[in-house]
């Protein structure tokens, strides 16, 4: 099993599919990560690059908001994504 540690904009790539996680990893970030995507993804689509309304992305972007949600991550707890 191996640790890795993942920014923002990581984040918000395997949220969105973009990058796959395999089962045995674990996924680990600093406890901002969280409150930095929900931002970014706020941003997106006040731009109209994301769909609030729709699973279906409004230009390129698609990304499952479930999966972001939860308890916040501590340094060292797994984020739960995989």
């Amino acid at each position: 099993m191996s640790r890795f540690v993942v920014d923002c904009d990581t984040l918000l790539r395997i949220a969105a599919g973009e990058i796959e996680v395999a089962a045995e990893h674990t996924l680990l970030a600093p406890t901002l990560v969280r409150s930095q995507a929900l931002a970014s993804l706020y941003e997106a689509a006040r731009r109209g690059e994301i769909s609030s309304q729709s699973p279906e992305p409004a230009a390129s972007s698609s990304v499952d908001l479930r999966r972001l949600s939860g308890s916040g991550a501590d340094p060292g707890r797994s984020l739960g994504l995989g």
